[in-house]
């Protein structure tokens, strides 16, 4: 899939490379830093298998804290969004 910013990736190449602790940028979500790629997969398949349908995708919350929104805030909130095909998109917490 062709990203603005990241160029063609697999939706899991850009939800790491746009959303890691270490690699998102400045006012991005962010998971926590202890989450590795697998880690961050595992968040999003429990998100589309437990999480509220929405037009986009899906959103979950999780009984922990998985990241931080966009403005720095701690969230237990992931956000999914899967292109109309149904193929994953991007997932952030928010």
């Amino acid at each position: 899939m062709r990203y603005t910013k990241y160029g063609m990736q697999t939706a899991a190449d850009h939800i790491f490379a746009a959303h890691s602790f270490k690699t998102a940028a400045k006012n991005s979500s962010k998971f926590l830093a202890q989450y590795t790629k697998q880690d961050i997969l595992n968040l999003v398949k429990i998100g589309i298998k437990q999480g509220k349908p929405t037009p986009s995708g899906f959103v979950h919350t999780f009984d922990k804290v998985i990241g931080t929104n966009a403005e720095g805030n701690a969230t237990k909130t992931l956000y999914i969004f899967v292109k109309k095909n149904g193929l994953l998109r991007t997932a952030f917490p928010k």
